[in-house]
């Protein structure tokens, strides 16, 4: 690798894909339901990469009623050091918006 590093290697020629780069991967997944009301139900989830130190923490709220309309909001939030597995596009923050019918 002249002048880069292999994350920078694997992003520009494809091969990246996310959670998947390193060998050691934590997860912590929990949702209440009935948040508010039975409708809404409440999410956060943080992933980490082990060998980095790099985190991604997720939180967001889902709607679906009894018609299958469904309807969310999630915010990621990425911890770590520049150019990690998840700090590597310089984000440190986005936000998901959904919305549709399930059939």
């Amino acid at each position: 690798l002249l002048g880069g590093t292999k994350t920078i290697y694997m992003i520009a020629n494809g091969l990246y894909e996310p959670n998947y780069y390193s060998e050691y991967y934590a997860a912590i997944f929990t949702t209440v339901n009935k948040f508010f009301t039975s409708d809404f139900s409440l999410k956060a989830n943080l992933i980490s990469n082990i060998e980095q130190d790099s985190f991604i923490f997720t939180t967001g709220v889902d709607y679906k009623n009894i018609k299958d309309f469904k309807a969310g909001i999630s915010i990621n939030k990425y911890f770590g050091a520049d150019d990690s597995e998840y700090t590597f596009m310089k984000n440190s923050v986005d936000m998901l918006i959904t919305f549709g019918i399930t059939f």
